[in-house]
């Protein structure tokens, strides 16, 4: 049984083999990715293609399409709750992670530091 997670997560993982693909006949010092977020990147754009209402009406896994400006703020609403809201948090990850390779953090800091930057950028 695929469920809508599944069929995201085969879609994204589609998206890093087919930018896999593109630089494959590149020589060998050119075949990784410019940078890794580009793959991440590309994956998303793969699973949030696939994700519509309407691709996934015209493949048959939705029996009936709304097409009309409520379905279409709510759909934008439920990706955007899913999206952004999450950018805070990627963010105090990566300012978390910054801080503790550059020696700003020590060990027995991590964790008030984690929590000192969880109420600076999302106010928990």
């Amino acid at each position: 049984v695929v469920n809508m997670d599944d069929l995201i997560t085969v879609h994204h993982e589609m998206g890093h083999i087919q930018y896999f693909l593109q630089y494959k006949d590149q020589p060998i010092s050119f075949r990784d990715g410019a940078n890794p977020g580009f793959h991440e990147a590309i994956g998303d754009v793969m699973a949030l293609s696939v994700s519509t209402p309407k691709h996934l009406y015209k493949i048959k896994l939705l029996e009936h399409l709304e097409d009309n400006i409520k379905s279409d703020i709510n759909y934008l609403m439920s990706i955007a709750l899913d999206k952004i809201a999450f950018l805070p948090f990627a963010y105090l990850i990566d300012q978390w992670r910054w801080k503790v390779f550059d020696g700003r953090i020590s060990k027995n800091e991590y964790n008030q530091q984690w929590w000192n930057l969880r109420l600076k950028y999302q106010g928990l």
